[in-house]
């Protein structure tokens, strides 16, 4: 027994030992796998408790001791320092209030990336002056503010610095002076507003090649380049998007080794003279697109290098005038050219042709002409884009089987002559994706070979051509591709478009049929579709209710009938729609509750059709601009909900319907309306003098720029950003215009991409009583008002002459009274004027636009005189009388007093000669005598030969 206690006591000793030895052992490994120091593991952890981390990004930084394997982090492999911290690993961002101290602790750090923090708009601290062992220092977009602290120009190893697009300023560059080893700075969006000397104090440091400073509010470019070393090390040098200014600098070409030049969006003037520019060997990108360069010089200089690397020149939106230079063409390593949106006449240089290399060429929206040959294009084996739109070329001398060398992907040639025949030479084209060929003059049928090319291209148009013939029954294009046809003179039936089409444009054409493909097939993807000005007939049916995707559906101008579909209150399948116009059809019925509640609904156009009862009450448009439901049949009075929750409202027409009622305050409060047409309705009351307070028509002589056209997008030069920005061609907010028909000037018009420019009031034809209110003359903007067909009374108001942007002017057939205001002859934009039909008396105010009316302006006034009615007033007339007597007495008493003096003078001027000059005398009586013996026998032959007769 006791041997037995003393065999377990033996174990349990022997497995206590084994255990610790094992304990000790295992710890003794963990400490040699243990890189990081615990001070520099505490430093992180205290850093990463000032974090804020929603999605457990530093989860790694809690699961192992060594921090050396956290991710985002590393060490030296000799040191065991932690040498790099990487938050630019991290795939979403974490925030922070601040910079914590504790990562000044890490003073071993090489390389510290921040750029997936955000530090709400704190400062950098001056701390960071004490990492000096920093080669790489990187803070982009990490939500800094304030000014960038001196301190960093402690950091002397610095090669790499990034402080771009924070929110920072700095009045001077000269923290950077010790920083010698900088090649690479990035520092975009640094606010350099005060920093004049900002060149002076980068070009002290020896080894920078890579420099950007974009986005700096910079405002001046010396004149001369300082000393220093810059000129021999700099590689690429970004400036765009300041604003800068003056002619461009020719000690720019001072820049050996210049690889990359980006100017683009300054406010540079004068030529870009190839001169100051030769010198650059190297250069691989140049960029001065988007400001005032006018003109490309080339004064014959020769090339300076043997062989030029430039691969990408972007000049494009400026105002370049002049001929494109054929030194271009020498350039053989182009690659991309930008010249669009420029002024650039003349004929394309034919050197253009022997850029082997050149994929992009985009010369569109200039003013080149002539016609383009297969010498231009023949060598071009790369090419991929060509854009041509908007000049005046022709493609007239390439001949139909011509077969180019090239398998373009983007060929843009609007407003090029192409036709009249149908380009056959496209028939090789097997990558084409995006095709426009609008405005080209084309009257041919379109062949049945080129829907065998069309199943790459996501965009293709050929609209504003006289296109002919049908079309075939299936459109096989690329996934959500655009199509426009419109314009042209296409017939039968409508094709049905494959593959989830985005936009469709049909409009203007001579379809018959096959609106059904439409509004029955699955189109879920369906941005916009354009079947307006054709021919189609029928129903429209429940499925227009499953188009979840739709912007814009137009339908007008054809001969649709029944009811608009109720949809069962599903309104969220039309959650994006913006623009609906079913304006003249045949549609009858109700207006349906669902229009009423599109939250997006920005244009509504219901006008021209049968619709009846009175309008639903609005629940959800509140962002609904134009409103059109005129010419039909809807009845009740005009609802007050319009000007209580229709506050975005530009145009508001209700023309030719069966309203009754007062004209209610409400509209007053619709700020922005310019566009009031309330005419031919049954309208009662009078205006209410609230209407001043309709903002849009005070504003006078407002004159807004038009949309510009987008034809299609500027490419950038990395390819794959090239193609995200295809996939951008068409944004229908861009091209499609709102437009409307008001009557005004006595003509109906149709107002059509200006309706920002137009003011409008119409409340013709109504039973509309009282006095013009003085308070509507507050409205100057308004360019034409028609109170015309109502009972208005009282006078014209006499402060009609402060209306100066006043155009047209009818306030015929109703009771107005009294003399026609003076002021009115100061309205020098007038030139329509009716005032016919009233009860007007007096003379007419005469003034330079006034005297160019006609009278039939005035007609129905009895009371009315002077030009032009040809009826003299009567305090006119007894002027003229009195006048005209006292005139008659004084011509005739000039007149014989003129006789009498004549008379004496010229006898006296004769007598008196002759009394003088004796010979004279002589001469002129036997020339006397003569004359009358001549006339006498004259006379005697002359009555012989009558009675002989």
């Amino acid at each position: 027994m006791e041997r037995v206690e003393f065999s377990l006591l033996l174990i349990l000793t022997l497995s206590f030992y084994c255990l610790r030895a094992e304990s000790e052992g295992g710890l003794a490994i963990r400490k040699a796998n243990q890189r990081c120091s615990a001070e520099e593991r505490d430093a992180l952890l205290d850093f990463k408790q000032s974090l804020s981390d929603p999605h457990f990004l530093l989860l790694s930084w809690d699961i192992s001791e060594d921090c050396c394997s956290w991710k985002g982090v590393n060490c030296s492999n000799k040191t065991n320092h932690v040498i790099k911290l990487d938050f630019s690993v991290f795939s979403d961002i974490l925030f922070a209030a601040s910079l914590h101290p504790s990562l000044f602790r890490l003073r071993h750090l090489q390389y510290l990336c921040l750029s997936r923090l955000h530090f709400n708009q704190t400062r950098i601290p001056h701390s960071i002056g004490s990492l000096t062992k920093l080669s790489h220092l990187d803070l982009y977009s990490s939500g800094f503010a304030g000014e960038v602290p001196p301190h960093i120009g402690n950091l002397t190893k610095l090669r790499y610095l990034d402080l771009s697009f924070n929110s920072l300023v700095a009045y001077n560059l000269l923290w950077m002076s010790n920083l010698f080893s900088l090649q690479f700075v990035f520092m975009s969006n640094l606010n350099l507003t005060f920093a004049m000397n900002w060149l002076h104090e980068i070009s002290v440091l020896p080894a920078i090649s890579i420099l950007y400073l974009s986005f700096c509010n910079l405002q001046t470019l010396p004149n001369l380049l300082p000393r220093s070393n810059i000129s021999s090390t700099i590689e690429i040098f970004a400036l765009d998007y300041n604003h800068l200014n003056g002619s461009l600098p020719n000690w720019l070409g001072q820049f050996k080794r210049l690889n990359e030049l980006d100017l683009d969006s300054n406010y540079f003037t004068g030529p870009i003279s190839f001169v100051s520019l030769s010198f650059l060997c190297d250069l691989k990108v140049l960029v001065l697109s988007n400001n005032n360069f006018t003109k490309l010089s080339d004064d014959g200089t020769p090339l300076k290098c043997k062989e030029y690397k430039i691969t990408a020149i972007d000049i494009s939106n400026n105002q370049m005038s002049g001929s494109i230079p054929e030194c271009v063409g020498n350039m053989r390593n182009l690659k991309y050219i930008y010249l669009q949106n420029n002024q650039f006449d003349g004929l394309i240089p034919q050197s253009l042709g022997q850029l082997t290399n050149l994929a992009f060429l985009d010369l569109r929206s200039n003013n080149l002409q002539g016609s383009l040959s297969e010498f231009h294009l023949a060598n071009l084996s790369q090419l991929i884009y060509l854009g041509l739109s908007n000049n005046q070329l022709s493609f007239n001398m390439i001949s139909s089987d011509w077969n180019p060398p090239f398998q373009i992907h983007y060929l843009l040639l609007r407003s090029c002559l192409v036709g009249p025949q149908f380009p056959l030479w496209l028939q090789n084209q097997k990558l084409l994706s995006n095709l426009d060929l609008s405005n080209c003059g084309i009257s041919d049928i379109i062949p049945s070979w080129f829907w065998n090319i069309t199943s790459q291209m996501n965009y293709l148009n050929m609209s504003q051509n006289a296109i002919r013939g049908k079309l075939p029954m299936l459109l096989n294009t690329a996934f959500q591709a655009t199509i426009d046809l419109s314009s042209n003179q296409l017939e039968g039936r409508l094709p049905q478009p494959m593959n989830f089409v985005r936009y469709v444009s049909f409009s203007n054409n001579n379809f018959s049929s096959g609106i059904e493909l439409y509004l029955n097939g699955n189109l879920s993807l369906l941005l916009v579709l354009e079947l307006s000005q054709n021919h189609l007939s029928g129903e429209i049916h429940n499925s227009i209710c499953q188009m979840p995707s739709i912007i814009l559906l137009d339908l007008s101008e054809n001969e649709l009938s029944g009811e608009i579909p109720k949809c069962d209150g599903n309104v969220s399948s039309y959650k994006m729609l913006q623009f609906i116009s079913l304006s003249y059809n045949n549609l009858r019925g109700t207006i349906p509750q669902w229009i009423w509640n599109l939250p997006m609904l920005l244009s509504l156009h219901l006008n021209n059709n049968i619709f009846q009862g009175e309008m639903p009450f609005l629940t959800n448009c509140s962002k609904l601009i134009t409103l059109d439901l005129g010419e039909n049949y809807l009845t009740g009075s005009i609802p007050l909900w319009i000007g209580e929750k229709l506050l975005s409202l530009k145009i508001l027409r209700l023309h030719s319907n069966k309203f009754h009622g007062s004209i209610p305050l409400e509209l007053s409060k619709l700020k922005n309306l310019q566009i009031l047409d309330l005419a031919n309705n049954f309208l009662s009351g009078s205006i209410p003098k609230s209407f001043k307070f309709l903002n849009s028509m005070v504003i006078q002589n407002k004159r807004l720029a038009p949309p510009i056209y987008n034809d299609g997008p500027s490419f950038p030069f990395n390819d794959n950003e090239v193609f995200m920005a295809m996939n951008l061609i068409f944004s229908p907010g861009e091209l499609l215009s709102d437009s409307i028909k008001i009557d005004i000037k006595g003509v109906v018009r149709e107002f059509k991409g200006i309706l920002s420019l137009v003011n409008i009031i119409d409340l013709s034809c109504n039973n509309l009583t009282g006095e013009v209110p003085i308070e509507l003359m507050s409205l100057v903007g308004l360019m034409s008002l028609n109170l015309s067909r109502n009972q208005f009374t009282g006078k014209i108001p006499k402060k009609i002459g402060v209306m100066q942007s006043l155009e047209s002017l009818d306030l015929s057939w109703n009771y107005f009274s009294g003399n026609i205001p003076e002021s009115i002859a100061t309205l020098s934009a007038l030139s329509y004027l009716n005032l016919s039909y009233n009860q007007l008396f007096g003379s007419i105010p005469t003034g330079t636009q006034l005297d160019t009316f006609h009278e039939s302006s005035y007609y129905g006034n009895p009371k009315l005189c002077g030009e032009p009615l040809h009826k003299i007033c009567e305090n006119d007339e007894h002027k003229i009388n009195d006048e005209g007597d006292n005139s008659q007495d004084d011509d005739r008493f000039g007149l014989y007093l003129g006789m009498g003096l004549g008379f004496v003078v010229g006898l006296w001027s004769v007598l008196g000669t002759l009394l003088l000059k004796r010979s004279w005398a002589t001469t002129y009586f036997q020339f006397l005598d003569k004359v009358i013996d001549n006339i006498y026998v004259f006379v005697n032959i002359k009555v012989n030969q009558w009675f002989n007769k």
